[in-house]
């Protein structure tokens, strides 16, 4: 993308199977070989505020051929679907991730790069080989992933990041028990401040919002009755 320093927040990752073939080798030999062969398809889309969108046109493509050694015996992974896949996820992420093109995706959309199929289909050609025996697994299948650049998600991000700090003693704030947002203006002040500000004043120090209709009606009337009863 050419816009420097941008970064994408939204992704839409698919991927699908176009091929799966094993190989037998020699009886005894070894080691065993994954082939993963893949079609990377990159699109840029930025959304802006009011739903408006651009593609990046054309879509750039990339072939990828990353051949991985497996311990003998070999078959046991191609055996096993979970053990499969996850090899075959962290080798994709690693070679993309090398060449600087992840730009962030996280690590929650890995496992839609790879074809829900795809180690089904592995397994089902592996089952009942023989372990002593060198094998040549070839996958092939198309990845395509979309980076979006979303304005929206861009605010969002901003004023959850923006700085704050307590209006009152004017110290950062760190999101937690520490901090109190007063109910209607939200303006944000550590709880020691405004507890100590309350003390002298309803309002809110920053927009003069008054809060004194929160106290309890009791308190009220209690003050009433004290103030009625001085100096009996």
């Amino acid at each position: 993308m050419e816009i420097a320093g941008a970064m994408p927040n939204v992704f839409e990752v698919t991927s699908q199977t176009t091929g799966v073939e094993l190989i037998d080798g020699p009886v005894g030999g070894f080691p065993s070989h994954l082939l993963i062969q893949f079609e990377f398809v990159r699109k840029h889309k930025w959304i802006g505020i009011g739903g408006h969108g651009k593609e990046k046109q054309p879509p750039s493509h990339d072939f990828r051929a990353i051949t991985v050694q497996l311990d003998y015996p070999g078959i046991n992974v191609l055996q096993h679907g979970e053990l499969c896949r996850t090899l075959i996820r962290e080798t994709v992420m690693n070679n993309i991730v090398g060449l600087g093109q992840s730009m962030g995706i996280p690590l929650s959309h890995w496992d839609k790069a790879i074809p829900e199929d795809l180690d089904a289909r592995i397994v089902e050609l592996a089952l009942d080989r023989p372990l002593d025996c060198a094998y040549r697994c070839e996958v092939n299948f198309t990845l395509n992933i979309e980076f979006g650049y979303c304005e929206a998600a861009a605010l969002l991000q901003g004023c959850i990041m923006a700085p704050r700090e307590c209006y009152i003693c004017h110290d950062a704030l760190t999101p937690g028990s520490n901090v109190m947002y007063l109910p209607d203006c939200t303006h944000a002040y550590h709880v020691d401040c405004i507890k100590q500000w309350f003390k002298k004043s309803t309002t809110c120090p920053v927009c003069r919002e008054d809060y004194s209709r929160l106290i309890p009606d009791e308190y009220r009337l209690l003050g009433e009755n004290m103030h009625a009863n001085d100096g009996l």
